[in-house]
């Protein structure tokens, strides 16, 4: 999720030309046609492509561009967190938290972390390649994943 696609994004929703849009532009007001069906598109599109309910309560207090995508990324990550929390837990057989570290947990050895970063991969959460030898920790899954998205 980068800064001008979603610009582009949301320029073809709302049919605005995009070179015109910046992450400071009021999304509604950059519309060629505002209407409650084109608020609707844009949640709707927001799910599916980039895995965010956002309440509508929520986007209407949204006004910019840059505010829709902070909200969204800050859900992503919040959605990617629990998601790894929860694979990392499955996988070890044991609640774990984000200061959850390997050499605190017998279970958790290198083969373990292969079977973590491949059901992390089917869930869409990428780790990049020269990081998986470098993951100790849950915290380091999380900050890999940030970083391969």
């Amino acid at each position: 999720m980068n800064e001008r696609t979603f610009i582009e994004d949301i320029a073809e929703i709302i049919e605005a030309d995009p070179k015109e849009l910046t992450l400071d532009s009021d999304f509604r007001k950059s519309a060629d046609y505002w209407s409650s069906l084109t608020g609707f598109g844009i949640l709707v599109y927001l799910q599916d492509k980039y895995d965010v309910n956002i309440d509508v309560d929520d986007f209407l207090e949204l006004n910019t561009i840059k505010e829709l995508y902070e909200f969204c990324k800050g859900l992503r990550v919040v959605k990617m967190k629990d998601k790894i929390l929860g694979t990392v837990s499955e996988i070890l057989g044991l609640d774990i938290n984000e200061n959850s570290i390997m050499e605190d947990i017998d279970k958790w050895d290198s083969l373990k972390t292969l079977q973590i970063i491949m059901a992390l991969d089917e869930k869409n959460i990428s780790i990049p390649l020269e990081k998986i030898a470098k993951v100790k920790s849950v915290k380091d899954l999380i900050i890999f994943a940030e970083e391969g998205e």
